[in-house]
């Protein structure tokens, strides 16, 4: 028994190993004398080497595993000695090992118990360490303490750092799933539910966009990730980014706001006030060719190449776009004012 605890829980030091085997002969001795299987009491130290198992961060499968592994070797052994024996030495071999068993279902029960509560417990204790460390630095408290738990936490000093906010149907499911994501590509930080989204602030270097993107695929997600931090003490800033590229992100997609462009952050930060400053409508040929010249860089070739239209015919379209909203499109200032019109009212 004690060869086969040392070659499944090598963590254990041999003396807590023999303590160990020695709780379970004189459990099973008693079971074997009353008939019952131990219970209560009886198996503490059982559980106290599941809780353990949770702390260290052991696999349950494989404590479980021990257990068995030494169920087996009983049982063979039992086996063994029935072979030579008479008639009754049998069925009390048989007997012997219904209680083997027995006891094994026994204990492995309450060890696995243990370990399922210890394990909830220390989540739980983590979550409200994470959540009041989350709350400080949205506040933009500083000080040892705060660094000392961001430490804890997976965000380093001097590493750059990124916040996202997502929100989804299921919010539960949503932080299990980008919580695992965030597990397989050993990513430290935080992500909590607050309130009603996800916040997530982990290193610059993870590629959230692709983590979130595979988190989608267990519960659909649209979030907003901020432009690279380099302090803790930005991170309230980051965290209004984050929101800011959320309210920009399509439904179920992701938006980094490294992705847009000045010229597109400012039109979507525009309000109804900028909407009616701009020239006055234009039907919607008009529109596609003014857009179409400024992204052909002001080129009538290259605008009558991406529409599939004559040049005389984009310069007759141009020429009426300036009597219409009075603007000079040979003018960079009269060319920006239009686009932005044009762009704001899409």
């Amino acid at each position: 028994m004690l060869a086969t605890l040392r070659r499944e829980v090598p963590a254990h030091s041999d003396d807590e190993l023999r303590d160990h085997c020695a709780g379970h002969v004189d459990a099973f001795l008693a079971t074997a004398r009353t008939g019952q299987v131990p219970r209560g009491p009886a198996v503490a130290f059982v559980r106290s080497v599941g809780e353990r198992g949770a702390r260290d961060g052991a696999e349950l499968e494989i404590l479980l595993r021990a257990y068995r592994a030494n169920a087996a070797t009983l049982t063979h052994w039992i086996g063994e000695q029935a072979i030579a024996n008479t008639p009754d030495g049998l069925r009390a071999a048989l007997a012997v090992t219904r209680m083997v068993m027995e006891y094994t279902d026994t204990v492995s029960t309450a060890l696995a118990d243990a370990f399922v509560q210890e394990s909830r417990r220390l989540l739980a204790e983590a979550g409200s360490a994470q959540r009041d460390l989350l709350e400080d630095l949205l506040a933009g408290r500083s000080g040892a303490s705060v660094e000392t738990r961001a430490r804890l936490a997976g965000l380093e000093p001097g590493v750059a750092l990124q916040v996202a906010v997502a929100t989804a149907r299921d919010l539960g499911r949503a932080v299990e799933a980008l919580s695992h994501q965030l597990r397989m590509a050993r990513v430290g930080g935080l992500c909590l539910v607050r309130h009603d989204e996800l916040v997530v602030v982990a290193p610059a270097e993870a590629s959230l966009r692709q983590l979130v993107g595979r988190a989608s695929a267990r519960e659909p997600l649209t979030a907003g990730i901020s432009l690279p931090l380099n302090e803790l003490q930005e991170i309230p800033d980051a965290h209004r980014q984050a929101r800011r590229a959320l309210a920009l992100a399509p439904a179920n997609g992701v938006l980094r706001l490294a992705d847009l462009t000045l010229f597109d952050y400012l039109l979507a930060s525009a309000d109804d006030t900028a909407r009616r400053l701009g020239p006055p409508g234009l039907d919607a040929p008009l529109r596609e060719t003014v857009l179409a010249y400024a992204e052909s860089d002001l080129n009538v070739g290259a605008t009558a190449r991406r529409l599939h239209l004559h040049p005389n015919t984009v310069h007759y379209r141009l020429r009426s776009v300036e009597r219409l909203t009075g603007r000079d499109l040979r003018r960079f200032g009269d060319m920006v004012d239009l686009v932005a019109a044009l762009r704001l009212r899409r």
